[in-house]
């Protein structure tokens, strides 16, 4: 397809280098633009470079978005169980040691993206958040350059902090069974990068609805109820059908040329409504 141009958003790991030095070998489009979630080694940019005989690669940028967007004020870096990392140090398999070094680099990647330089603080009685502590105070000292913008933006503002907790200080919270939207739905469905995979939950369910997005940032309905609990969900899905329905009730009759425009300008948001409609109704009737 070398009538296509190629636009890569890659993390910056071995094994993307490795498959994107293949695909430069081999090219199969006109050109390349590369744009990498976190900082790229300049040690790594070369033997790219060898790799694009063709020079087909027009670009390189970094993009410090190296994490998973759950809410507009949460994200996750969407690791496995992180518990072998309380054991000491030095028992640590190669696993444990990239499980560590993904999230420095997700820290690193957050702060970069939020244009902060935080004062890191951490459990004084947990060695884990202190290695966490040091070893990116250190990550963020290799990255002078990037923060120095920053710093002198920063300049006259309280300095950010930037808290490192053990969970294990808190049991009791993960065992607590939380009675609102998004939690229930995490809880009892199972939520993977805002997708809810309804199959694993029900044989009945409508094709179109196996699988649905379940994203504030592009739901207004989850948003303005992902912490309603239960009771207040039941009432506010009733007022969202009811909506539906009188919609539907204002569409139904198309009797001039003006009203089948309104028709044809409002059938996406028309469309939208009824999916949503649907999604949220069919995953409430699986909470309860």
């Amino acid at each position: 397809m070398r009538h296509m141009n190629a636009v890569c958003f890659l993390r910056p790991t071995n094994k993307n280098f490795l498959k994107l030095s293949q695909e430069l070998k081999n090219p199969k489009y006109n050109e390349y633009h590369l744009f990498f979630t976190n900082v790229v080694p300049h040690v790594r940019l070369d033997p790219l470079a060898s790799c694009d005989e063709y020079e087909l690669v027009k670009q390189v940028q970094e993009f410090f978005a190296d994490v998973y967007a759950v809410n507009h004020d949460l994200f996750s870096l969407n690791l496995p169980s992180t518990v072998r990392l309380t054991e000491d140090h030095h028992c640590w398999s190669p696993y444990e040691e990239s499980v560590f070094e993904r999230i420095i680099e997700g820290l690193l990647a957050t702060c970069l993206t939020l244009r902060m330089l935080p004062a890191i603080r951490y459990t004084g009685a947990c060695e884990l958040t202190r290695q966490l502590a040091h070893r990116l105070e250190s990550r963020i000292h290799e990255e002078q350059s990037l923060f120095e913008g920053i710093v002198k933006s920063q300049k006259g503002e309280a300095t950010p902090v930037l808290l490192l907790f053990d969970r294990r200080n808190d049991p009791v919270t993960p065992l607590l069974q939380q009675w609102t939207y998004q939690a229930m739905v995490h809880e009892l469905l199972g939520m993977t990068n805002n997708m809810v995979d309804l199959k694993k939950v029900s044989k009945d369910i409508n094709r179109e609805l196996e699988t649905i997005v379940m994203s504030p940032l592009q739901d207004q309905f989850f948003n303005d109820n992902l912490y309603s609990n239960f009771g207040d969900l039941g009432q506010n899905i009733r007022k969202y059908v009811e909506k539906y329905q009188n919609d539907t009730k204002n569409t139904a009759r198309i009797e001039s040329i003006e009203e089948m425009q309104r028709f044809v300008d409002e059938y996406p948001e028309f469309r939208r409504l009824s999916g949503n409609v649907s999604k949220h109704v069919n995953v409430v009737s699986e909470l309860w």
